[in-house]
């Protein structure tokens, strides 16, 4: 019983940017309780759909989200707007954080590897403990490869989502007819 995982198509509109369709039926969630009235962010139920919905473009693509709901008033599109916008700032420089410890801590490991292999040759009179320190010094210059190649890789991507997020153009339409009827 194997199905094959295929790609659906992903919306382009006019600019190339690819599509997010999010439909808003009921706008008092769509804020996280938590937010400062400065600086509202997105509920996470909200940032899950977006992140779930952006998760098959590629991490080059430029955004669009388009809204459709009755409830959002004038003044909730800028505000609605400016928590996506501020959702994604927030996580996008925890990434660029976590980017930089992960390339110091690789840096770290480096160093304390190539001193460990290079302070391994006084042991050459006692071949178990020569071994044994020479293991421990490839075992750390291991994870620093490990980390810059894996993980750091892995932040680059989440990073460059979260920027495309953060800058997404967002446009607001009243529900349709036939879009009320699906829900």
């Amino acid at each position: 019983m194997k199905r094959k995982l295929t790609k659906k198509p992903i919306k382009k509109d006019a600019e190339g940017r690819s599509v997010i369709n999010l439909t808003v039926y009921d706008d008092s969630n769509f804020l996280s309780p938590y937010s400062s009235n400065d600086e509202e962010i997105i509920s996470d139920e909200v940032a899950r759909f977006l992140e779930n919905s952006s998760s098959a473009f590629d991490t080059n693509d430029k955004i669009h989200i388009v809204i459709a709901s009755d409830e959002i008033s004038k003044a909730e599109q800028k505000t609605f707007a400016n928590a996506i916008s501020n959702y994604y700032h927030n996580n996008a420089l925890d990434i660029q954080s976590k980017i930089r410890n992960t390339i110091t801590f690789s840096i770290i490991l480096l160093i304390v590897g190539t001193i460990i292999i290079a302070l391994n040759q006084l042991l050459t009179q006692f071949p178990f403990f020569y071994e044994l320190v020479n293991i421990a010094g490839w075992v750390f210059i291991w994870e620093a490869v490990f980390e810059v190649s894996v993980d750091l890789s892995k932040y680059q991507k989440q990073k460059h989502r979260y920027v495309n997020l953060m800058k997404a153009k967002i446009t607001y339409k009243n529900i349709n007819t036939q879009d009320k009827k699906k829900g």
